[in-house]
């Protein structure tokens, strides 16, 4: 059981949080407007643009083929289920991103999820 001082001192530390916390929002605006001073501008607002067109070129679109087991249906965990109606592996297609890191030596950066357990990978810009 907590005692009056204990539930005193977590009162006090949640407050002191929340308060931090709204400091620090308060001020964000300033911070990252400082931060974007030397970006470009488009009616007197900062735009990404140019640095867009820089590095869309780089961003490639990774299709990876790989096989799923049928075992997401619960009745398949069952050996004796799957003697009778043992399904072979389907083959699954997703796709993520990637961008070109090296061009010369071909290396491509993307998430290892996109490409985790893949059986075939194709790049295409």
């Amino acid at each position: 059981m907590s005692t009056p001082s204990t539930r005193l001192l977590s009162r006090l530390l949640t407050s002191t949080a929340v308060i931090i916390a709204l400091s620090t929002v308060t001020t964000l605006p300033i911070v990252a407007h400082a931060q974007l001073a030397g970006l470009p501008t488009r009616d007197g607002s900062p735009t990404l643009a140019p640095l867009i067109d820089k590095i869309v070129p780089a961003v490639v679109n990774v299709s990876v083929k790989s096989k799923q087991s049928a075992v997401t249906n619960p009745p398949f965990n069952d050996p004796m289920f799957r003697r009778f109606f043992d399904a072979p592996p389907r083959e699954r297609l997703s796709s993520g991103s990637g961008i070109i890191v090296n061009a010369k030596k071909g290396y491509i950066l993307t998430n290892h999820h996109v490409v985790d357990e893949s059986t075939e990978i194709s790049v295409k810009l």
